[in-house]
């Protein structure tokens, strides 16, 4: 019995341990978790908060205003100047 406990603790043990490891964070995909599920994507007939979340994330523009009106880049790198 107490054989038994010991290797189910090992195995609990090591298991998470491989699996803390693959939660390490990068930078190289986005996960987004919602409770929601969203309507449309169409920005012209979607209702719900994550479908206008999801459209803000995915539709933005190359450069913005700022506050200061100074354009800034959004998507671009830089912007060049003339």
């Amino acid at each position: 019995m107490k054989m038994t406990f010991w290797a189910l603790a090992a195995f609990f043990s090591l298991s998470f341990l491989a699996s803390a490891n693959s939660l390490a964070v990068n930078n190289d995909e986005l996960k987004m978790g919602s409770s929601q599920e969203y309507d449309s994507l169409n920005p012209l007939v979607m209702s719900s908060m994550i479908s206008t979340t999801l459209h803000r994330m995915t539709n933005r523009s190359l450069v913005n205003l700022d506050a200061d009106s100074k354009w800034v880049a959004q998507l671009a790198k830089e912007i060049p100047t003339i």
